[in-house]
């Protein structure tokens, strides 16, 4: 193997494997973000019922941490092609 071997690109199937495992990763972390909000949203209905306005407001504050979470996800979905 010459020393120019790290330089050349990747070829298509080594791109391309890595571009399904940065997805994967990446489709992975939505799944856990969306989990929370699901789950805070219930916790919030419960709240609501219950009259417990902090409630309300800690699930508020977490939904908003997964959005903007989920945020930066959908951004490197975007720029995945240009990363890999």
């Amino acid at each position: 193997m010459d020393g120019n071997a790290e330089a050349r690109p990747a070829a298509p199937a080594d791109r391309a494997e890595k571009m399904g495992e940065e997805a994967r990763r990446i489709g992975h972390d939505l799944n856990n973000c969306l989990g929370v909000v699901s789950g805070r949203a219930e916790l919030m209905q419960m709240h609501l019922e219950r009259g417990n306005a902090d409630g309300v407001k800690k699930g508020i504050e977490a939904i908003l941490g997964q959005m903007g979470r989920m945020k930066e996800l959908s951004d490197s979905l975007r720029e995945l092609r240009h990363r890999v």
